[in-house]
């Protein structure tokens, strides 16, 4: 590795460490805190907290342990003090299909911008994040998390509110019949199927509590459809779902981070969405050399997606995790992006 940081790397074990050692070429060596510094690849996630709990390891970069909401109430009740929850540059979505037909040629009720609005306000996000993730994310009616880009406001978007998610569906054409959803010519709605990766527990269960919310206000039949890793990838990218669950960290601090991957033809519009207004936007966005200006473009775009097409459901803005003791280690970052300078980390002087 060739680089002109306060660390060079010394050795690397592929999936077992590597380790990073002073550069003697950097500006201030001497100010560099450690002599070296060991990164340990632990694939499974209850290893990891159990060697951080044993002294093995100074810090933790993300915490994926299934019970970490119990470990946070601890931390918001005062009880452990080397567990961070930071706000990240990320939001937690569900897709929906936006094409005309699904995967197997049956017309596709996710077309409609009005049944996704339905079925986006039909979700009680709060409910959600106090109940299954229980991190306390902040929830999202966004893509672009708040405060996280100077000069860019934030559109609205959709909140909860079932009676008008009722009234979206019911002015889609979907009414009950003889005990059925269906439309005018007495098609039932189809059973909605939620596709997600069965090797998150996370998803699983925010996957069944999107189910259940919509049952219960809209009346439609769900079905969960878990699959692992690679076949859920093959499937967003074969368009073969109706509802999948999805998220996104930003790349750069830019509102185009998100709103690319709406934008027609985009290599990560699983969504199949397309909006000529919503690219002409884009496009306008780039041309413009003011910057509130841009700026103000591409928070019209964003409101287009957010308020009135809804390819995406925002559910919550991700956080990561952190533990690492304060009293013992003193320059980790909390910034939303979750850019670190090892060479700001030290030891906390003993008292």
């Amino acid at each position: 590795l060739v680089g002109n940081g306060p660390y060079r790397l010394e050795a690397w074990t592929p999936k077992r460490s590597m380790r990073l050692a002073r550069n003697p070429n950097w500006r201030d060596p001497q100010g560099v805190a450690f002599g070296t510094v060991e990164i340990l690849p632990i694939e499974d996630a209850n290893t990891a907290v159990l060697a951080f709990e044993n002294g093995s390891l100074d810090w933790l970069t993300d915490t994926l342990v299934e019970y970490r909401g119990d470990m946070f109430e601890q931390a918001r009740r005062g009880e452990r003090q080397d567990l961070h929850v930071l706000d990240a540059f990320g939001t937690d979505f569900y897709s929906f299909n936006c094409r005309p037909t699904l995967s197997d040629g049956r017309a596709n009720p996710f077309a409609d911008p009005a049944v996704r609005r339905a079925f986006a306000m039909a979700i009680d996000k709060r409910a959600i994040v106090d109940c299954i993730t229980r991190l306390g994310e902040t929830v999202a009616s966004t893509l672009v998390p708040p405060d996280s880009i100077p000069g860019y406001a934030l559109p609205a978007g959709l909140g909860f509110d079932p009676q008008r998610a009722k009234d979206e569906f019911e002015a889609a054409g979907w009414t009950p019949r003889d005990g059925t959803l269906a439309n005018a010519r007495g098609e039932p709605f189809p059973t909605v199927e939620i596709l997600y990766a069965s090797n998150s527990p996370r998803y699983r269960d925010m996957s069944a509590a999107l189910a259940d919310m919509w049952t219960r206000t809209l009346g439609v039949p769900c079905a969960m459809r878990p699959k692992d890793a690679r076949g859920f990838r093959d499937a967003l990218k074969r368009g073969d779902f109706m509802v999948a669950r999805g998220g996104w960290y930003g790349d750069y601090r830019d509102p185009t981070t998100w709103l690319e991957l709406s934008r027609t033809g985009d290599g990560n519009n699983d969504r199949g969405y397309t909006n000529p207004a919503f690219d002409a936007l884009l496009d306008r966005a780039a041309d413009q050399l003011d910057p509130a200006e841009r700026l103000a473009t591409l928070a019209q775009a964003e409101r287009m997606l957010v308020e009135q097409d809804m390819p995406m459901l925002p559910i919550c803005h991700y956080v990561t995790v952190y533990m690492f003791d304060p009293a013992r280690l003193d320059g980790i970052s909390r910034d939303p992006r979750l850019e670190q300078y090892l060479g700001r980390i030290a030891r906390v002087p003993a008292r």
